[in-house]
This record gives structure tokens, sequence and C-alpha cells, in this order.
């Protein structure tokens, strides 16, 4: 998922990362350091960050068959090739997005602490999710 790659770009080591849910839901990324990083997700641009900014697919835009650079292009079979400057200029930008993307959500980590408490209150409501007690579990386990 982007997301997992997304945080990596930031040059952060991930030890655990789960998603919980089915088509839509919460992902959370323990790090090596000890943060928790949390998200969520869902199912199509509308309603997925991930997607919404870069599409359906998590690779980088630009793939090399047979030696050649091509334009990957999702919609249609056909793909415009391209240079290799032109490659490594839409790789360099796709790499600063994604790195971007993710350093918005490593600067809301917390603590295990910090989240654990947050998801016992979540927990303690009358309109708790399944998904929450479950997270619950899976906090208090890392």
């Amino acid at each position: 998922m982007g997301y997992r790659l997304a945080l990596d770009a930031n040059d952060v080591v991930v030890r655990e990362y789960k998603e919980f849910g089915y088509c839509q839901g919460t992902w959370i990324a323990v790090l090596e350091d000890g943060r928790f990083v949390e998200g969520s997700y869902g199912s199509c641009s509308g309603c997925d960050a991930f997607q919404g900014e870069f599409g359906w697919n998590d690779d980088k835009i630009i793939k090399q068959q047979d030696g050649k650079y091509y334009h990957d292009n999702h919609y249609w079979d056909e793909s415009e090739e391209i240079t290799e400057e032109k490659a490594n200029e839409e790789n360099s930008m796709y790499d600063a997005r994604l790195k971007s993307f993710g350093k918005g959500y490593l600067n809301s980590s917390e603590t295990k602490a910090e989240i654990v408490a947050r998801y016992k209150r979540k927990c303690e409501e009358d309109y708790a999710w399944d998904d929450d007690k479950e997270i619950l579990q899976w906090l208090k386990a890392q």
C-alpha cells in the first residue's frame, strides 16, 4: 500500500504496519524509534488520500521496458515512450511528492501512551466500532 511507501520515502524504519478494516479503515505504522503513525484509507480516489494524490497504482509513473522508458498510462493500453532524462525528471518529482505526502503523516506521530489512551477513550463510547476495539488490542501488544 502506498502509505507505507510514503513513510519509507522519509528514511524512517517502519517496524510494523497494519491495516484495519476492509474497503476502508485505519492503518497504523509503528516506527523503529517508538513513534506511532496513523491514517485512514478508502477504496477509491474520492475517499483515499493516497489514491487521490497518486492514482490507483502506487508504483512510479515511469516504467522501463527493454531498455526504453515509457510514461505509464493507466487508462489505455498504449504507453508513450519518453527519454531517459524525462523519466529521471518525472521520477524525481514523484519521489519528492511521495516524501512530502508521508511527512504529513509523520508530523502527527504519537507515543504509544498517547495513541493507546485515545483508543481507550474511543472504545468507552457507545458508538465504538469493532475496528477500534481490534486496534486497541493490537496497540497494547506492540
